[in-house]
């Protein structure tokens, strides 16, 4: 093999690992953003439910004429009725789930391609960052706990050492968390 196959067979090369590792990318965003959307959607079930169950009580304590009770039910439900309001859990519920919807229809995209060209990779890269200009702050312990799943799934590539206690709590934000690649 001549020096110009050479170079080009590593540049076809590199491009293809310039795909896969895009097309990994979108893969971990897509199971990112649905444990976002889960997490949000079970906090405002729970403050829905706790809303309606407290709510039912205040009827039944006015019945009963217990006032101590209909008062602390009815902050309790007012409470939980502004945590709902406040942290929006609906709405960024919303968000992660067309977040995801978004990858996943670049993902198809991307597997329905015939052609890994340079052109097709720099398309579906500038997509992938339109689709990032829409997502609030990414957690990166979230974000680790992702492309560990996704490197066991695929049975390749390098697991992000992440401590047990992130795993366990990786969807809030601690400062001074920074995951490193194995």
């Amino acid at each position: 093999m001549d020096n110009k196959e050479s170079t080009a067979a590593a540049a076809a090369q590199e491009e293809v690992s310039e795909w896969g590792n895009l097309l990994f990318d979108v893969r971990r965003s897509i199971r990112y953003h649905s444990k976002r959307a889960d997490y949000y959607r079970f906090w405002a079930k729970f403050a829905t439910a706790i809303s309606l169950i407290c709510g039912s009580g205040v009827v039944a304590t006015t019945i009963s004429k217990d006032s101590n009770a209909s008062i602390a039910l009815g902050a309790t439900t007012a409470i939980a009725s502004i945590i709902i309001l406040v942290f929006g859990y609906p709405e960024k519920e919303r968000l992660h789930e067309d977040l995801k919807r978004k990858f996943s229809e670049l993902e198809i995209r991307m597997t329905k391609c015939e052609s890994q060209s340079e052109k097709n990779l720099k398309d579906f890269t500038a997509e992938r960052l339109r689709i990032e200009e829409d997502e609030p702050e990414v957690i990166s312990a979230l974000n680790t706990v992702c492309h560990n799943e996704l490197v066991t799934a695929q049975g390749s590539g390098k697991k992000g050492k992440i401590p047990k206690w992130r795993e366990i709590f990786c969807q809030y934000n601690f400062p001074g968390h920074k995951p490193e690649l194995e």
